[in-house]
């Protein structure tokens, strides 16, 4: 059974289809928010050497939204990857995430094409789950290696 066919099985829970779901329209409100700023930083620019107090009241606000969206991101991450453990379904969270991030990066072409963003501006959401995608699987590998040295001791007294 191929992995698309084990992911979209009846078994799955279906909140990593939220999940995903989620997370791909949460990427995609990010970059057209930073493609509209990007764009309004032009604007700002070309009408006047001086920025007025609504212009700079605008920018903050943008700036603002930005980081809300790209906290929501890390939340629903840390949520998911807590249920995730205390459900047992680690390894479906990697493969969901896994999907994520080839999604991400398929998104990411094309968005490059349209948009006037950066590869770098468009992959910054992928960056920023990185290092708490590296504290769970540093974690994953802890309580492997724990659990296999005492499942190992307890073998080794049981032949006592």
């Amino acid at each position: 059974m191929g992995l698309i066919q084990k992911l979209t099985g009846s078994k799955v829970n279906r909140n990593f289809h939220i999940y995903l779901i989620l997370m791909l329209v949460i990427y995609t409100a990010y970059v057209l928010l930073m493609n509209y700023r990007i764009k309004m930083s032009d604007v700002w620019m070309a009408k006047a050497d001086t920025l007025t107090p609504e212009n700079i009241e605008s920018i903050m606000q943008y700036g603002k939204w930005s980081e809300r969206i790209e906290i929501s991101s890390i939340i629903l991450f840390v949520v998911m990857g807590i249920l995730s453990i205390i459900t047992n379904k680690l390894w479906v969270f990697f493969k969901y995430n896994l999907i994520l991030v080839i999604s991400i990066l398929m998104f990411s072409f094309v968005f490059y094409f349209i948009t006037t963003l950066t590869i770098f501006n468009l992959l910054l959401p992928l960056m920023n789950l990185s290092s708490y995608f590296s504290i769970l699987l540093v974690y994953v590998l802890l309580a492997k290696i724990l659990k296999f040295r005492r499942d190992k001791k307890i073998m080794l007294f049981s032949r006592l």
